[in-house]
C-alpha cells in the first residue's frame, strides 16, 4: 500500500535556464532549459519570447528516466538574444496547479555591458590624466619658471640669502 501511494504521488519538476556557452547581445546563442527529478513522465515543454510561444529553433531530447523513478527532460533554443526582452521556458505538468514559467536571467549579459562602459570609461579618465601631464610637463619646460635664470644663475632676490 504504501510503496503504491509513492509511485502515484506527483511531484513537481525543478526548472532552470541558462546559456550552454558564453552570450552576448546580438550573439548568436543558444538557451538550455532542464526540467528535472519530475514525475510522472508526461510533460510538456515550450519556450516564450516576451510571453508569445516560439516554435522555430526549438528542440529537446527524449524524457529520460531517472534511476529514483523521476524524469528529467531538456530543450534547446537558439536565438540572438536582443536588450529588453524576456526570453522563458515554460513547463506544464500534471504536479503543478499551473504552468511554471522560468525566465532566463540576463543579468550577466548586463553586468558585461556595464563592466565594458566602466573599463571604457576609466581608460578615457586615464588617458585624460596623461594628456593633462603632458601638457603640464611641456608648459613648465617652454616657460620656465625656477628661481634659476636661463644662464644658470640665480635671480637677484634668491643672491641675497
Amino acid at each position: 500500500m504504501f510503496c503504491s501511494d509513492l509511485l502515484h504521488t506527483p511531484v513537481p519538476p525543478v526548472v532552470r535556464v541558462h546559456h550552454t556557452e558564453p552570450a552576448d547581445y546580438g550573439v548568436r546563442t543558444i538557451l538550455h532549459c532542464s526540467v528535472l527529478g519530475f514525475y510522472p513522465q508526461k510533460v510538456q515543454v515550450s519556450w516564450l519570447r516576451d510571453g508569445v510561444e516560439v516554435s522555430s529553433d526549438v528542440s529537446s531530447t527524449d524524457v529520460l528516466a531517472n534511476e529514483d523513478w523521476s524524469f528529467q527532460v531538456h530543450s534547446y533554443l537558439e536565438l540572438t538574444p536582443r536588450r529588453g526582452e524576456r526570453m522563458s521556458c515554460r513547463v506544464e505538468h500534471s504536479s503543478l496547479p499551473q504552468s511554471l514559467e522560468v525566465d532566463w536571467d540576463t543579468l550577466a549579459l548586463d553586468l558585461k555591458c556595464v563592466k565594458v562602459t566602466v573599463g571604457i570609461l576609466f581608460f578615457l579618465v586615464g588617458l585624460c590624466a596623461a594628456a593633462g601631464g603632458a601638457v603640464y610637463f611641456w608648459w613648465r619646460r617652454r616657460f620656465d619658471f625656477s628661481p634659476v635664470d636661463r644662464q644658470g644663475q640665480t635671480s637677484s632676490c634668491l643672491s641675497e640669502f
